[in-house]
């Protein structure tokens, strides 16, 4: 606006009244473009705070909605019953992890889906499901060290492959008491993740 103002009262010679303007109008421009270009960052900033509010909005809800399908899987009578009802629980918690930005929880939590699925199609105590256990201990291993994200990464990983393998072997009294440190651990890594899963909290 001032520089504006400064067309209409300036007082200069002919000869340099258009060397003059030139430079107004220059500055004019110039001023203007950098308007624009703060006013798009600012608006820019705000959509992507708007976005990530929107998706940890979204990924709580899906640890919520598992925690429920997770929970009432205990319900049925038969394990290929409980599996079935499982299995999208954990899948929708694969979703939760990854919308939280927790890529090292939705990469382990893949693997346990990958467990279930083999648990559902494997006899246990049989050579090929303790084949299969061994891979998945290794894979949850692996993956565990690949997406490592803090030391928070640890306590899944721990606390997955001590599941598993107590899961393998078969002593329901033993896991009983197994579950005992798993889901602290886990509980420790839901709470302290940015931000904490709500649903993963009230599964464990």
């Amino acid at each position: 606006a001032d520089l504006r103002i400064a067309l209409h009262v300036a007082r200069k010679p002919l000869t340099a009244r258009p060397i003059f303007l030139h430079f107004l109008q220059f500055a004019i421009a110039k001023r203007e473009k950098l308007c624009y270009t703060v006013t798009a960052i600012l608006q820019s900033d705000y959509n992507t705070k708007r976005e990530i509010i929107m998706q940890e909005i979204c990924g709580q809800i899906c640890s919520i909605v598992a925690t429920v399908i997770v929970t009432s899987s205990y319900q049925a009578n038969t394990k290929k019953g409980l599996l079935m009802i499982q299995t999208p629980g954990v899948v929708l918690l694969c979703l939760s992890y990854l919308l939280l930005g927790a890529f090292d929880g939705f990469i382990l939590n893949v693997v346990c889906v990958t467990r279930n699925v083999c648990c559902f199609f494997i006899k246990e105590k049989t050579k090929a499901y303790y084949i299969m256990t061994g891979i998945l201990l290794i894979g949850i291993g692996t993956l565990g060290f690949v997406f490592w994200q803090s030391y928070l990464s640890l306590l899944l990983i721990v606390a997955l492959v001590a599941n598993t393998f107590f899961v393998a072997l078969g002593k329901p009294q033993i896991l009983r008491y197994s579950l005992l440190v798993t889901s602290s651990m886990c509980l420790v890594y839901n709470c302290l993740i940015s931000p904490p899963s709500i649903g993963g909290i009230a599964l464990e």
